[in-house]
């Protein structure tokens, strides 16, 4: 494998920014894989990656980093991680959120997640968070054994019932 730079994505000027859209598509197709039905109940409408990354443009550096593993230019994976307080009745906490991650497929194994987590890890620590969160697809074991392993716990299941489909 050629030399993998990580570089935090701070702000919107990002040449990289650009290539974390369609990984970010192809993430969401990838997490689907890992349901029972091979769809998820939410599906991201026909540019939902661009509306995705316009949505968390102005908060990069601040409340939000994209952190990407890059090689030969190319982006190869990605980490996205924000910032948000708990309501006043849990302490108006500040917490942080892994809010997605993502290896190209054939870049998995490689300990790239790891180095991304530990990465943005040390970022939501220097900014004084409590705790640090994240969701998984309930299906997804391979995800569940790597975020055991980065030392997270089990907390909550989500559910979600169909009304107007």
């Amino acid at each position: 494998m050629s030399q993998v730079q990580i570089i935090e994505i701070t702000n919107e000027d990002s040449h990289f920014l650009a290539q974390v859209e369609p990984l970010f598509s192809l993430m969401y197709e990838q997490m689907a894989l890992q349901t029972p039905a091979k769809k998820l109940k939410l599906s991201l409408v026909s540019d939902g990656s661009k509306l995705w990354l316009e949505g968390i443009k102005r908060m990069l550096g601040r409340m939000g980093l994209i952190i990407v593993a890059v090689e030969n230019e190319k982006v190869i994976a990605f980490i996205y991680g924000h910032i948000h307080f708990t309501p006043d009745y849990f302490g108006s906490l500040k917490v942080g959120t892994i809010a997605h991650v993502f290896v190209l497929p054939e870049k998995q194994g490689l300990g790239l997640g790891r180095e991304l987590l530990e990465t943005m890890e040390q970022w939501l620590i220097s900014k004084n968070v409590h705790s640090i969160g994240l969701q998984v697809i309930s299906g997804n074991m391979p995800a569940i054994a790597f975020w055991k392993k980065g030392g997270y716990e089990k907390e909550l299941l989500q559910f979600r019932k169909m009304i107007n489909v």
